[in-house]
Order: structure tokens, then sequence, then C-alpha cells
């Protein structure tokens, strides 16, 4: 066989065999990046069920700000609807969170139903949750602010109402003050 054609036939093989290797690598390469980012979509096993077990209301938003999954008590409070935060100010809360990466808690004034003016305290807490999440844990802080208003309320009616009385003893004991010299008055102001 003539030497310039093994050359030839050795080149074509090792072209091919090379370009096969290249393919097989760039395949392994593009299937595990594949994988390692659908590993890095998914919510680690058991946070959906834990959730769904919690009472209080609890939410996990993707990037785009996405219910990904909510506790019951989210969905009955009002925060989400459609698969999406149904409170802007929770949407704020999450967007300062991504461009400070410490977790964030604010007090917040939010409607109680779509009709009406009442509103619900809540206090809300975000924090990221792996690279892609953000977990909002919502405590209702309603019944807590009425308390206060009450007791607040309370201890302003009940010093107006001391004022008067503790006024009228002052003034009985300015008169006994007075009329120490008199038994007679002392008596009639002690009496009363």
């Amino acid at each position: 066989m003539n030497v310039g054609l093994v050359i030839v036939i050795a080149i074509i093989l090792g072209a091919v065999a090379g370009g096969t290797i290249v393919v097989m690598i760039a395949r392994a390469t593009r299937d595990s990046d594949a994988a390692l980012q659908a590993a890095a979509w998914e919510l680690p096993a058991g946070v959906a069920e834990l959730l769904e077990s919690i009472e209080f209301p609890a939410i996990i938003v993707d990037t785009s700000i996405k219910v990904v999954a909510a506790s019951p008590a989210a969905v009955q409070f009002g925060l989400v609807s459609q698969e999406r935060l149904a409170v802007a100010e929770l949407v704020a809360l999450v967007e300062d969170l991504r461009r400070s990466p410490e977790p964030m808690t604010r007090e917040l004034e939010i409607p109680r139903g779509p009709y009406g003016e009442a509103t619900s305290s809540i206090e809300a807490r975000a924090s990221q949750f792996g690279v892609r999440y953000t977990l909002l844990l919502v405590a209702d802080r309603t019944e807590f602010r009425r308390l206060e208003e009450v007791r607040r309320d309370f201890v302003a009616n009940i010093s107006h109402e001391l004022k008067t009385p503790i006024g009228a003893i002052s003034l009985l004991a300015e008169a006994l003050t007075e009329a120490a010299d008199d038994p007679d008055m002392v008596r009639h102001f002690a009496d009363r």
C-alpha cells in the first residue's frame, strides 16, 4: 500500500475520532450544566410540605416575584393571588431585599380586603432563601395594635377622670389647713 494513502487515511480517522470526542465532551458538559441549573431552580425537598403545615402566612417567591410556594394562611390572608403577591408593599420589600443581602423587616398597613378602607397591621420579614428564592414571613399585628390603642385610651381617660376627685381632695386639704385654728370648721370639713 502506498505510504501517502495510509497517511491520508490516518489523518481522516484521527479527525473523525477527535471530532467524535469533542462532540461527546460538549454534550456531557451541556447535560451536566442543564442538570445543575435544573437542580438550582427546584425547591429543596420538604419545603413545600413544610409551608403547607404551618399556621402563619409564609411565602416563597422566585426572582421574577412569582409565588413558588405559600402556606394556606398566606392565601387566606389575601397575600397571594394567582401565583403572585397580591400586596404591593410586599413586592416592594422583595425588590428592596434584592438590592441588599441582609434580611429585612417592615411594619406595614395593608388593605384588609378588596373593598372598604379597613387595614391590617402586619410585620413582614424577607430573607434570601438560596440563590433564587426569597422567603417572606408575615405576622398579623392588628389585634396587638388594637389593644395598644385601648390601653392608651384607657390611660388618657383614667387620668382625666382622676383629676376631678384629686382636685376636690386638694381643695378640701387646703380648706382644712386654712381652718386649722377653728376646731368647728375642721370638723365640718372632715365630715365631708
